[in-house]
């Protein structure tokens, strides 16, 4: 019984909702409240335009990844199924956001592998920049953690290493299959592991200019939110942080958040905001105003943008039948 509840993966997002749950119980909720009464409209409407501008830019890597794979779509093509794909992440359980596109392309008579493909570097490339400027952040602020960035840098270095030697050696594919299988869902396991080579021959389609494109898009992508944060940050009274400090945050807080112990990084979120802003002299409250903040605008945002895509292009097909 204890075996079953321990690899229910629910189980474990269940431990940011107690954190949650934790946190709200030791802030006064009237006061936290008062913060968003006193919003300053003017920073928050300038957040908000700014996280709609900053939202073109990850489908615009989508394109550019797409293309290097000879899948031509519009910007505008790109960007609708884009946002739908995040929609049903929001409103759905499990991955079917991003099974979402993979319908769409299957429908456009492109091969589930090259799909997952360009989905899988589609979201690497978060992950690596996270854990890139993380770790530079860290270096810069927090000094004391040095140790920890040299092993963490050895880490990321030995993984490049490891990555491009499994790419180019064909005996050492088993190795990056397992490592892949840990990303896919079980159900997709399978098919995958029928056509691997195809999935492979894939990926080694782009080049160190392809990376590195996709690296500087996704740069600016992170820069655009980060600037959208810091007037989120001004809207609620925080006047006093650095924009660089606040990066750095950002960036720390988005890591946390990716590990799998929470539900949309509620909990896990709050804590490490409070660990981070709580040394600049800012309230409990403040630090959880600011924290739901960046969630609602957020939550707002994509499910307006996907659920308008969605009604201008709809996926409407089976999902069962289809994958």
């Amino acid at each position: 019984m204890i075996k079953k509840i321990l690899k229910n993966k629910w189980f474990f997002r269940l431990i940011g909702i107690v954190i949650f749950i934790f946190i709200l119980n030791k802030i006064n909720l009237k006061e936290t409240l008062s913060f968003f009464l006193n919003l300053n409209l003017s920073y928050l409407v300038l957040a908000i335009l700014i996280m709609v501008f900053a939202s073109t830019i990850k489908p615009y890597r989508w394109q550019y990844i797409l293309k290097t794979m000879n899948i031509n779509y519009s910007f505008w093509q790109v960007f609708r199924l884009y946002f739908i794909g995040l929609f049903m992440g929001i409103v759905t359980p499990g991955r079917l956001g991003e099974l979402g596109k993979i319908i769409y392309l299957k429908k456009n008579n492109h091969s589930f592998e090259r799909s997952l493909a360009s989905i899988m570097i589609d979201r690497l490339a978060d992950i690596f920049y996270l854990i890139i400027s993380g770790f530079i952040g860290l270096f810069l602020f927090f000094y004391f953690f040095k140790n920890l960035i040299i092993i963490g840098f050895s880490i990321i270095t030995i993984g490049i290493i490891l990555f491009i030697i499994i790419i180019k050696i064909k005996k050492a594919k088993i190795i990056l299959k397992r490592l892949i299988f840990i990303l896919v869902p079980k159900k997709y396991k399978q098919k995958i592991e029928k056509s691997f080579s195809e999935f492979i021959e894939n990926i080694k389609l782009y080049k160190f200019k392809n990376y590195f494109k996709i690296f500087i898009l996704t740069t600016l992508s992170w820069l655009v939110s980060y600037v959208a944060v810091y007037f989120l940050t001004k809207s609620i009274g925080m006047m006093n942080v650095s924009f660089i400090y606040l990066t750095v945050s950002i960036t720390i807080v988005s890591l946390v958040t990716l590990l799998p112990i929470s539900i949309s990084g509620l909990g896990t979120r709050e804590a490490t905001f409070l660990m981070l802003f709580i040394p600049l002299g800012f309230t409990n409250e403040q630090i959880i105003s600011l924290s739901l903040l960046i969630f609602i605008t957020n939550f707002i945002i994509i499910p307006i943008i996907g659920l308008s895509c969605w009604l201008i292009t709809p996926i409407t097909t089976n999902i069962k039948n289809r994958v």
